[in-house]
């Protein structure tokens, strides 16, 4: 009954070569991205602030038509006055100008070289750049002002609350595109994880980021794609549990009711089928709860309630052990040629002798099982390895596929699809085989070859005393 290859294949593997999370990718985007908006809020209030110091036209031409009347206008006779007007212009407002008489004639500047005369003569004067004229009289004399104004703060909002504001705008539109970025995958992972609870297997969150969110998203669908494969584990458990209690309770059914019919010599016949089929009854309801408990054992979250496998440890040898499992299987199988050695310094052992013995009896079982001819050996051999007593099943039977390898010892795998007499069962042999082991404190691998030279070696180790 110990086929460990009757199971469900694992349909949807975890992407094995997916990218490593990249600790701390969305903490530097983040970083990355405050910093450029504090960049960006910098620049803007920057250049508001350049914006609102600069005069429009009407406010820099007051300027010029107020210097024009007010100040120079009644100091245009004096040249001194003049003079030491236009250097204070110059050094306290950093204001350039220039005086002319209307027919062009210079009459004053405070730099060199003097700002033009605006000649109207060929069309309107073109000026450069914060340039702005005005014209005056003074004793029927007509006179140009030319002035050149520097950027002159416009007193509606400071520099502070520029940059504040600009600030909250940028910081604004920054909070908005990062709750799209950010709150968009969780809200998908959401929805996933709400579907998968009320049932739906197939939802996924189907997340492609290459940073925590992404990885989150991943590990969620891999997540499901287990517990998906687990229940439909259950699901293929039933229908073999089914399948292999079918066959013998239908010829023990048989055999009662030829006993019924009063044919007491074709129901005595059938005893000794009987029997068998109830110890494979047996069997197989054994290997379903001792599996189970050493499941329940390995998963329960509060140790103080962790079911647990009552162990019966002893002192025995390894010999004693093989001479045990090398009795069981020629008892079932007189006709396949068995070869069994064991080393003279075969070490002592601590450990259940039962539960280790039906280890070896289940990949003994499975060895028989997938070697169809009844010719070929099947070999158990048992040495020391340093401070290790190493079990060795060898077959040469069909073989396992390198891409099932890793799969044999899940619990319900079937590589061997078939579900005939003789490679029936429910596929926890090998699982149980490594339960018994890896509790017993030992490890056990295998190593299979197809084709012309097939066969399959399974290795158990266990601690010496």
């Amino acid at each position: 009954m110990t086929d460990e290859r009757a199971s469900l294949r694992s349909d949807a593997k975890p992407d094995a070569r997916r990218r490593a999370p990249r600790n701390g990718s969305l903490t530097l985007r983040l970083f990355l991205t405050g910093a450029l908006q504090l960049i960006i809020a910098v620049l803007v209030g920057d250049w508001l602030i350049t914006k609102s110091m600069q005069p429009q036209d009407g406010e820099r031409y007051a300027v010029t038509a107020a210097v024009a009347d007010e100040a120079v206008a009644p100091i245009v006779d004096d040249p001194a006055k003049l003079a030491a007007f236009g250097t204070r212009m110059r050094e306290n407002q950093n204001i350039e100008l220039s005086v002319y008489r209307a027919d062009g004639v210079k009459l004053f500047t405070n730099v060199e070289p003097p700002l033009g005369f605006p000649d109207s003569r060929n069309g309107p004067a073109k000026l450069p750049e914060r340039t702005r004229t005005a014209r005056f009289t003074r004793d029927n004399q007509e006179y140009v002002l030319v002035l050149r104004a520097p950027l002159m703060p416009v007193r509606r909002f400071s520099p502070p609350i520029i940059n504040i504001l600009s600030g909250l705008a940028i910081v604004s539109l920054w909070v908005i595109a990062l709750g799209r970025w950010v709150v968009r995958p969780l809200r998908k992972l959401t929805r996933a994880a709400s579907a998968f609870g009320k049932g739906d297997l197939k939802a996924r969150a189907g997340l492609t980021r290459r940073d925590e969110l992404g990885d989150l998203g991943r590990t969620f669908d891999e997540m499901a794609v287990r517990i998906e494969n687990l229940v439909l584990a259950e699901k293929e458990l039933l229908a073999n549990v089914s399948h292999e209690l079918r066959t013998p309770l239908a010829r023990i059914r048989v055999a009662l009711d030829l006993a019924a019919e009063g044919d007491a010599e074709a129901a005595r016949l059938l005893l000794s089928e009987m029997a068998i089929d109830l110890t494979e009854l047996e069997t197989i309801i054994d290997d379903i709860l001792t599996a189970t408990r050493f499941e329940l054992a390995g998963r329960s979250v509060d140790p103080s309630r962790a079911a647990t496998f009552p162990m019966k440890t002893a002192l025995t040898t390894a010999g004693a052990i093989a001479q045990q499992a090398e009795e069981r299987f020629r008892s079932h199988h007189l006709k396949r040629p068995f070869n069994v050695t064991v080393a003279e310094d075969a070490p002592n052992l601590h450990v259940d002798p039962s539960l280790v013995r039906r280890a070896l009896d289940n990949l003994l079982e499975n060895a028989h099982k997938y070697s169809p001819d009844d010719r070929t050996p099947i070999a158990l051999s048992v040495r020391k390895e340093n401070d290790t007593a190493v079990f060795l099943v060898e077959d040469r039977g069909l073989g396992i596929p390198e891409e099932d390898i890793p799969h044999v010892f899940d619990a319900f795998f079937r590589s061997e699809k078939s579900r005939s007499r003789g490679t029936g069962g429910v596929g926890l042999g090998l699982t149980l085989a490594k339960r018994i082991i890896e509790a017993s404190g030992g490890a056990i691998s295998v190593t299979s070859r197809t084709g012309n030279e097939s066969g399959t070696t399974f290795r158990v180790t266990l601690p010496s005393v």
